[in-house]
């Protein structure tokens, strides 16, 4: 079965007391669910359809939510019916050549859809999901098969800056008197035809954010850096040019940073390290103390040191020293690198068997 195949399945969610009610009275009132306080789809896929990585399908049956990562309680959800599940999953599985059976035609490339970063709850919390996976299932590579991860909004996750990085050029001005702007305003920014600028260049908005610094160290890594949106020039003159905001992810501001677009795939393709590698988390996009299934962290290793987009990671915890005898190093969560700067890289949090910190270790897998 296609999705069965694909590598993920290291990824086990507990439902949360409440919501389990809900899933149980759902099975004869046709999947119906009033949003809780603290609920987000990841974790209501996670449950009525046992696959958080199933949320896409949850949001496609309900086009009165607009925005998958907003959700507030009291909204009702249509979720997919078990039966329909069922029925999908017997398709897919009659649709399975026999073993004898060969195929001259090539299949495409599994595929799987994740849930966008930092997905924010409703207002009050409620006890979080506990993880429940005993050990770490080992990813499922099929011989021949690319795997390939599609991660909706990757290009606003973020980077770590490093230190005196500069920008290309900033926003100077708009041509309306707003505080604050936003997609479709028309701007001014601060570099032109002297420094190569064409019509039609579009530039990425950004803002530094948090400093980080290393967790053994101490020194200063960089800063995190918030995407806010981006910008097409329409009118480029010498030192300064015209554009307008395509995209506003948050709200922009003069004085905001700009960095020329860069491609971002559609997919990533999954694929095993080439070089032994060990680092450091030394930062949590959320902020959080205790790290999650989720997340977005960010390593003090990147592509000088050999780390690929598509990498997977496991963080570890070294054993304790007892009676001058060293335990053994435990596993406790496993990453997926989704892009690369020069010395770190962003990371997904695609499994974890216990919570983690930042300055926790990480280690290759290959």
């Amino acid at each position: 079965m296609k999705r069965i195949a694909l590598f993920l399945a290291v990824v086990v969610l507990v439902s949360m007391p409440l919501m389990a009610q809900e899933a149980e009275k759902s099975e004869e009132a046709g999947k119906i669910y009033t949003v809780k306080k603290g609920d987000t789809l990841w974790d209501i896929s996670g449950v009525f359809l046992k696959d958080p990585f199933k949320w896409p399908a949850i949001w496609e049956k309900n086009p009165k939510v607009k925005d998958p990562h907003w959700i507030y309680p009291g909204d009702v959800l249509i979720i997919l019916p078990s039966g329909e599940i069922r029925k999908k999953v017997a398709e897919e599985a009659a649709s399975v050549p026999a073993p004898e059976e060969k195929k001259e035609e090539v299949k495409e490339p599994p595929k799987m859809e994740v849930p966008a970063v930092a997905q924010p709850k409703a207002e009050e919390e409620v006890p979080a999901a506990a993880p429940v996976a005993e050990e770490f299932l080992p990813v499922v590579v099929p011989v021949q098969t690319k795997q390939t991860l599609r991660y909706p909004g990757i290009e606003r996750v973020g980077f770590i800056a490093s230190d005196g990085e500069i920008p290309l050029g900033k926003i100077v001005d708009a041509k309306e008197d707003k505080l604050m702007l936003s997609s479709g305003d028309d701007i001014y920014i601060d570099t032109g035809e002297e420094k190569g600028v064409k019509k039609g260049d579009k530039f990425t908005i950004y803002r530094i954010a948090a400093p980080v610094y290393h967790p053994v160290s101490k020194k200063l890594v960089g800063h995190q850096v918030d995407i806010l949106g981006t910008l097409e020039v329409t009118a480029p003159h010498d030192k300064v040019s015209e554009g307008q905001i395509l995209e506003s992810y948050d709200a922009i501001s003069r004085g905001d940073s700009l960095k020329m677009v860069e491609p971002v795939p559609a997919e990533i393709e999954i694929k095993k390290g080439e070089v032994p590698l060990d680092g450091l988390i030394i930062a949590n996009k959320k902020g959080t103390v205790e790290i999650a299934e989720g997340d977005i962290v960010f390593l003090d290793k990147g592509k000088r040191a050999g780390v690929e987009a598509g990498n997977t990671l496991m963080v570890y915890l070294s054993g304790k020293i007892k009676d001058k005898l060293k335990m053994p190093s435990e596993d406790v969560g496993r990453l997926l690198v989704l892009s690369t700067q020069e010395d770190t890289a962003m990371a997904l949090v695609i499994g974890t068997k216990k919570p983690f910190r930042i300055g926790d270790k990480v280690r290759m897998e290959n």
